[in-house]
């Protein structure tokens, strides 16, 4: 990816996180399949550790409920 593009969908896929937005979800947002998006989780750094938060963030709503 062009640099530019790649930071864009970063962005993009934090601001999603931080609405609670699922794979799934983010997946359709940026127009990919999920399998695509699990196949950058495992070759991006950066999107794994975004994705990670997420699952922290939804695991600590989880215990203050």
């Amino acid at each position: 990816f062009p640099v530019t593009i790649f930071k864009k969908m970063l962005k993009t896929i934090k601001e999603l996180v931080v609405l609670g937005s699922s794979n799934e979800v983010i997946s359709e947002i940026l127009g990919i399949s999920e399998s695509t998006l699990y196949e950058w989780i495992k070759k991006y750094d950066e999107v794994r550790k975004i994705l990670s938060s997420e699952n922290e963030l939804y695991d600590s709503k989880v215990v203050q409920s």
